[in-house]
Formats: structure tokens, sequence, C-alpha cells
């Protein structure tokens, strides 16, 4: 039991590793060499089935998308698996994350302006924005 506890424990810590070194390695592309080794180590010991928590899920399929597009360039890869993880995790607080990783993903990508447009009309037609006259 106590392993059990250690093991999650340890997938949680790489997991937000991870998911910093991405966000890093987004903005600073002298960071891409942390982030791969990051995501290395997550994937030894992680997967998607093995997180308990649909937020600890997006947030695993958010930086497995960034490395698909940062480290290895395939932009179809990520979009695929923020798809799947959109699809498969219908509840979770942090839903709206993946919605705006997506668009990010095809402000970089050519010829996908019209899938944008679709998914911002969706995102306010989801995630209202009232504006207040004060």
């Amino acid at each position: 039991k106590d392993m059990k506890e250690k093991r999650d424990a340890l997938k949680k810590i790489l997991l937000e590793r991870a998911s910093l070194c991405g966000i890093v390695a987004d903005k600073d592309s002298a960071e891409v060499s942390q982030f791969e080794k990051a995501v290395k180590d997550l994937k030894q010991w992680s997967s998607v089935e093995s997180l308990k928590d649909d937020d600890e899920k997006i947030k695993l399929a958010i930086t497995l998308a960034r490395y698909a597009r940062i480290c290895q360039e395939k932009m179809s890869l990520a979009i695929s698996l923020l798809l799947k993880a959109k699809k498969d995790l219908s509840s979770g607080k942090n839903l709206k994350l993946l919605d705006d990783e997506l668009l990010s993903l095809f402000d970089v990508v050519d010829g996908m302006s019209h899938v944008k447009e679709n998914l911002n009309e969706g995102l306010y037609y989801r995630h209202p924005v009232f504006k207040r006259n004060v």
C-alpha cells in the first residue's frame, strides 16, 4: 500500500514537471531537450489508464500534444491526441484547457482557420462571456 502511494506521488510529480517543461519549451526553443527528457520519464511511469483524476488526464493529453507538436513536429498527432481526450473525458472542470490548446494548435497549422473559427464559436456557446456595462 505504501509503494502504491509513492508510485502515485511520483506520477503526479512527473506529470507536473513535464507540463511545466512543456510550457517553457513552447516559449523558449532552448528548453526543448529538457522537455523531451521530462516526457520520456513521464511515459516510463504513467499512462492515461493509470491516472485516476480527469484533470490529470487532461493535463497529460495537453502535455503529450505539446510534445508531439514541439519535439516531433507532428501536428496531426497533436490534434488527434487532443480530440481523443476531449471525446473520452466529457467531464472535468479543466475541459476548456483542451479547447484552448486546440485553438493554439490550429493557429500554427496552415489551412485550419475554418476549424478554428468553428471551435471558437462552440467555445463562446459553451462558455459565454458576459460583459457588464459599468
